[in-house]
């Protein structure tokens, strides 16, 4: 329906419409619902009829799932209204019943699209009304705001110029698909629905039969005579027409249908009316574009599917590029995007009808490509960066080659529009084009917003652009041309344009092209090149610049391996967070976490210290320190203005703790005493602000009280530090962060010499850890359970969040057995185990990473092991060895990723895989706990050079040998408590205190 859609009467707002469809019920007296299930007690079904639009009812997640509505007698009743959440029923039915018992189905939604479903359907009495929600659209459960329930009096009158005989006008819109509207006429016919009541609308769905109208107009009344037409369209196509509308107020709605497209009369399936916050928008008016257009003409997210995207960047910079797993570019952040594409034989080639795979150069350097195969021409997308911090740019590098025997000629063109990578769930979506202007010169400039934005080093052979409203670039390029004008100013502020550039090719010759995109302003650009027949020489030297420095800065650790994709990833995740750092900020994501936490901090400070990064950690840290509030508050999240205004009133204490884990963690790779010196007034404060925390809980009312209450006795107070807690809970979480803020601080009171600290240092962390275990305990025995709980509250089960006490926290001695086996146990039973069904739908966050880790340190080898092997597995997209926050189990579900590449989770997985072959364990070195048995059986070497320790570095590899495997260990690491290594194979311990060492293991023992 693409030509249909483009006749339509849409306002083009310039903002996503936000206001709520009025939900308001037939009865006065309060509705009665109960549900199959709810997440927690905060979101109950009843939360669906309080008339609040901030609370709402969510299930568990999974299906079916049913919301019953009780009516209190039977009564007649006409239609309901659904405001959904964003986890909404995909298929769901509407059942009625007078007796709960004998139920009636009255409305049959088969591919719901969420927001506000405002359904009618013949009046029917009834005392119970049933949702029965079959399929979920997300991984989630299902989640609804609010429920309405229409009565007899809202029941529509439905008329028509004229019907067959035996069809009502009625079955148009009786919520029965089965059931049609039929009318013989010729010509001109009409449907017209009586609302009985004025209603805001903002679009209308129609669903037609055999017999369709081609032709047809909409209008709406207040008062049945005086009409306004919102659509018009002359080449419909049948099947489904989603119209969006601007919002319209509105008691008569009339189809009038003007030309047939069998001329034998029209029929109509189903008419079902959208609310206001439905109503016509420009991303509205891409979706429809997109639906009709076929895969790659659009981004993906305009058809609600999952996108998956990469950074690209330089170490340090404060701006970065994406790179979508399809080849469009966005630029820097909530910027247009280049979109390529490729034109032969008359055909517009769009990745959608390509083979497109991803990749990194080498494997692991982060200078990501993406390849079109199509059909012999192979289409090669990189993107890299290149200059100093707050002078660089990013380069576009494309390559056309021709793979088979025939002579290829063609055009390629890249596409300037008004989307962002990052679709809009996750906070990106459409984005301004105001201007776009071309200037010819020996390079020539596109400005976007009249700012210089894409610098050709290839020299184009045209460019185009169009406004919003006259047509999108991709259906003038589809014709193998450019649009007339190269400059346009669009006030609906969503025009597009490309460039063009012809390729003429024998067989197996290829075609290259070059772009710039500066990241910090035109004049910040550096070296480029003053004609565009040196852009490939200069190409050339700016990549191959690049990827060697790369390789000198995540080549510094050497690991080999029989599976080196473990290795890779690990290398990867390193050059992520050197990416994602911005200036002195070491932050997670590029995108939507733009920002320093605490908590991401001490991770990715640790990750770099154990790969030989201290520089970065020391900078980050003394940006922190600076910020420390005067109540010795560790800030858990910072921009440079300071903390965010919307989290100004959260409470988190984990940060603490990291801080001062990370200033100990700095000084033990390092020796730096005085940097300890120079932070000990900040320990202090933090430790202070600890003991704070901790008498709100030292009191009667909880230390003496009933076990409801005696389970938060001397532990931190409620907080929303661990992200899963809303409302706050008394997480373990902050509790083993503490901990470790203890006892760090003692080693550091101990390094400075402070005998007075270190005494009460021992003294406090004493007592707030039998605090801590007495109430693990006590919530044990409370809520009967035989795993260590994520939190006093709930006495729930979270092995990610309980492995952070194992490590980095070094909780592992104190932790209770067996329940701490029990809790990783069931880890592997009750929600690893799980995902190997393929029918199995949910989604859960890698931040199980760190279970590897923790497995290490208890000596489960094998399945820290496996668990490696299964998050390789789960990477998005597996080649560019990364994460994001979630992990959905479908792979196109369209929900918030949180960012990308995650860099928190790089941080743990570069702990984990460094703890394979080395940890700390007090004054020793524990050696190749983590190597698995199939890697010792392989007759591979397995190797690590140089990894920095607490003790200095070590290089130890294991080769096999005549009499089984021998270990050779070197470098300059002294542990004074010296090395520990256990055999792979048999478990077998060895000790030895000096370097080098060469041992030979039998498969019995030493020699």
């Amino acid at each position: 329906m693409k030509k249909l859609l483009k006749q339509s009467a849409i306002a083009l707002p310039l903002f996503f419409v936000t206001s709520l469809f009025p939900v308001n019920n037939a009865w006065t007296a309060p509705l009665q619902v109960s549900a199959s299930s709810s997440e927690s007690d905060l979101y109950t079904a009843k939360n669906t009829v309080d008339g609040n639009y901030q609370s709402r009812w969510s299930s568990q997640f999974s299906d079916p799932q049913w919301l019953l509505i009780d009516l209190g007698e039977v009564k007649d009743v006409s239609g309901i209204t659904i405001r959904w959440e964003a986890a909404f029923g995909k298929s769901y039915e509407v059942r009625v019943s007078e007796d709960n018992s004998g139920w009636k189905t009255v409305y049959d939604a088969a591919e719901s699209d969420g927001g506000t479903d405002d359904i009618y359907f013949r009046k029917v009495p009834a005392r119970y009304i049933k949702i029965f929600m079959k399929e979920r659209a997300t991984s989630w459960g299902y989640s609804v705001i609010e429920l309405a329930v229409k009565g007899a009096d809202e029941e529509p009158v439905v008329t028509a110029s004229s019907a067959q005989q035996g069809s009502d006008p009625y079955n148009a819109f009786d919520g029965d698909r089965a059931t049609e509207w039929l009318n013989d006429s010729a010509s001109d016919a009409w449907i017209m629905l009586d609302l009985r009541k004025p209603k805001d609308i903002g679009g209308i769905q129609l669903n037609w039969g055999l017999n369709y109208a081609k032709s047809y107009e909409i209008l709406i009344s207040n008062d049945g005579s005086s009409w306004k037409k919102v659509f018009s369209g002359e080449k419909g196509n049948g099947s489904k027409d989603l119209i969006y509308i601007d919002t319209a107020r509105a008691q008569y709605i009339k189809i009038l249908c003007r030309e047939s497209n069998t001329g034998s009369g029209y029929s109509l399936g189903d008419i079902t009316l959208k609310g206001p916050d439905e109503s016509a928008t420009p991303q509205r008016h891409y979706e429809l574009l997109a639906e009709e257009a076929g895969p790659g003409y659009y981004p993906i997210w305009l058809s609600k599917q999952q996108i998956y995207w990469t950074v690209a960047g330089i170490d340090g910079d404060d701006k970065e590029s994406l790179l979508c797993e399809d080849g469009t570019i966005e630029p820097y952040w909530h910027s247009f995007s280049l979109m390529p594409y490729l034109y032969v034989d008359s055909e517009l080639i769009t990745s959608g009808g390509a083979k497109v795979t991803q990749s990194l150069e080498k494997g692991y350097l982060p200078l990501p490509m993406v390849t079109w195969d199509c059909n012999g021409i192979v289409f090669t997308q990189k993107l890299f960066a290149s200059g100093e911090r707050g002078r660089s740019a990013s380069y576009a590098w494309y390559t056309v080659e021709n793979t088979t025997k025939e002579k290829i000629s063609g055009k390629l063109f890249i596409t300037v529009r008004p989307f962002q990578v990052v679709p809009p769930w996750e906070y990106g979506g459409l984005s301004e084009i105001r201007s776009l202007s071309y200037e010819d010169a020996a390079m020539p400039v596109v400005k976007v917003n009249g700012v210089p934005a894409v610098i050709s080093l290839s020299k184009p052979d045209a460019f185009g652009a169009v406004r919003y409203k006259k047509d999108d670039i991709v259906n003038v390029i589809g014709t193998g041309k450019v649009p007339e004008d190269r400059s346009v100013e669009d006030p609906d502020k969503y025009a597009s344009g490309a460039l063009e550039y012809s390729f003429d090719l024998s067989a197996g010759r290829k075609a290259e092209f070059f772009l710039a995109m500066p990241l910090h302003g035109c004049d910040s650009v550096q070296g480029l090149p003053k004609k565009p027949g040196k852009a490939a020489s200069h190409f050339a030297k700016l990549f191959k610049d690049q990827k060697k420095n790369w390789e000198a800065k995540l080549d510094a650790v050497k690991i080999d391996v029989p599976d080196m994709e473990i290795v890779d990833t690990m290398k990867s995740n390193l050059g992520y967070i050197l990416i994602n750092k911005d200036l002195l900020k070491l932050q997670p994501g590029s995108r939507n976490y733009k920002k320093a936490w605490m908590r991401d901090g001490a991770l990715l400070s640790a990750a770099m210290m154990r790969l030989g990064y201290k520089d970065d950690v020391k900078e980050f840290l003394d940006w922190i320190a600076d910020r420390q509030y005067p109540n010795g508050m560790v800030p858990f999240i910072l921009e440079e203005g300071g903390m965010p205004g919307w989290c100004k009133d959260w409470k988190e204490y984990d940060s603490q703790g990291e801080f001062i884990f990370a200033i100990y963690d700095y000084y033990c790779f390092t020796g730096d005493r005085k940097f300890l010196e120079d932070k000990w007034p900040n320990i202090e404060k933090a430790l202070n602000y600890l003991v704070e925390l901790r008498k709100q809980r030292l009191t009667d009312n909880y230390c003496k009280g009933p076990d409801s209450k005696k389970v938060f006795c001397g532990i931190l107070p409620e907080s929303n530090s661990h992200e899963g807690y809303f409302p706050a809970m008394h997480s373990y979480w902050d509790d083993f962060w503490a901990l470790k803020g203890w006892e760090d601080a003692g080693s550091i009171a101990k390094v400075l010499g402070k005998e007075d600290a270190v005494k009460w240092i021992d003294a406090e962390k004493s007592s707030f850890r039998k605090s801590v275990y007495d109430s693990i305990d006590l919530v044990m025995k409370v809520k009967n359970i035989d795993f260590i709980p994520g939190c006093a509250d709930k006495g729930d089960f979270d092995a990610t969040s309980t492995a952070i006490g194992v490590y980095p926290c070094g909780e592992l001695k104190y932790m209770p057995q067996p329940q701490l086996k029990n809790t990783f146990d069931r880890y592997f039973r009750d929600t690893l185990k799980p995902r190997e069904n393929k029918d199995w739908k949910g989604g859960f966050t890698p931040y199980e990473l760190r279970d590897i880790s923790a497995l290490i340190l208890m000596g489960d080898r094998q399945r820290a092991f496996e668990l490696l092997k299964y998050f390789q597995t789960v990477k998005r997209p597996r080649k560019w060895n990364h994460w994001a926050e979630v992990v959905f189990s479908d792979y196109r579900q369209p929900q918030y990723l949180g960012d990308m590449p995650h860099t928190w989770i790089g941080a743990e997985y570069i702990c984990g895989v460094r703890n394979m072959f080395v940890y700390e364990d007090g004054g020793k070195l524990i050696l190749g706990a983590g190597i698995p048995k199939e890697w010792a059986d392989s007759g591979k070497e397995i190797k690590a050079e140089d990894l920095p320790t607490y003790f200095g570095n070590i290089s130890f590899a294991l080769k096999p040998c005549a009499k089984g495997l021998k270990l050779e260990v070197r470098g300059k690491a002294k542990p004074p408590e010296g090395f520990v290594f256990s055999d792979p194979r048999t478990g077998k311990v060895f000790t030895f205190s000096e370097l080098p060492a060469n041992i030979v293991i039998s498969g019995k023992g030493d020699e």
